[in-house]
């Protein structure tokens, strides 16, 4: 059975998060908030259902686009693409699965992060 727009509404809700260094220096860390790609097909799935999302890839300009695709009742599919980047760990990996974490923020997934912020812990040895 597709989705219906109430539930896509869903996709924009709170969900469990992690926290990543994204600078460290002598006076401290900042820290920012995230999901993994993992965490992204959990919620597609316990909104969505299995059977109604799925997700591919495209190589444009040599950039990496992530879709994601969901089965919208009395419209069909819908698609929403968007841009990975290289991670500094592993590069194909990163890229495939940051095109479809940001692919996840057009439909909502893990865009409240946004307003969590920066969070900037001071180091204890620092005057």
């Amino acid at each position: 059975m597709a989705v219906d727009l109430k539930q896509l509404e869903l996709l924009k809700g709170e969900m469990p998060y992690k926290w990543r260094e994204q600078s460290v220096n002598a006076r401290g860390a900042t820290m920012v908030a995230y999901i993994d790609a993992r965490q992204l097909f959990d919620k597609l799935d316990e909104v969505c259902g299995v059977g109604n999302w799925q997700s591919d890839f495209k190589l444009t300009d040599g950039k990496l686009y992530g879709g994601i695709g969901i089965l919208v009742e009395n419209v069909g599919w819908v698609w929403k693409w968007d841009v990975g980047s290289e991670s500094n760990v592993e590069k194909e990996k990163g890229e495939s699965s940051d095109a479809l974490k940001r692919a996840g923020v057009q439909w909502g997934v893990g865009r409240f992060l946004y307003g969590l912020g920066i969070v900037t812990l001071k180091s204890a040895d620092y005057n």
